[in-house]
């Protein structure tokens, strides 16, 4: 018998548990359970986690590489202006 063909089974087994383990996570979400805390959406979970994602892609957009011709800096400001509107949406349900 070969000798690569069992390490070329015991690779695609992995490769294949190691694919599976990384779509169950991806199924439940960045984030299964809601957040819940200070801030305006503390007792808004669905708005407080598309909080949270706006702030973690505004994060992450500030550590790309370069500006893409002015376009990761448009997409930076326009996530804080979404974020505004969030806060402001949280504020008018919470009567403040």
């Amino acid at each position: 018998m070969n000798a690569w063909k069992p390490i070329g089974m015991f690779a695609t087994a992995g490769l294949i548990a190691s694919l599976g383990i990384q779509i169950a996570s991806a199924s439940k979400g960045p984030d299964a359970t809601p957040i819940v805390g200070e801030g305006p959406c503390h007792n808004q979970p669905h708005m407080a986690n598309a909080k949270g994602y706006l702030e973690k892609a505004r994060d992450e957009l500030g550590l790309a590489e370069s500006d893409k011709g002015n376009w990761r800096a448009g997409a930076i400001q326009s996530i804080r202006s979404v974020l505004d509107q969030v806060n402001n949406g949280c504020n008018y349900a919470a009567g403040r």
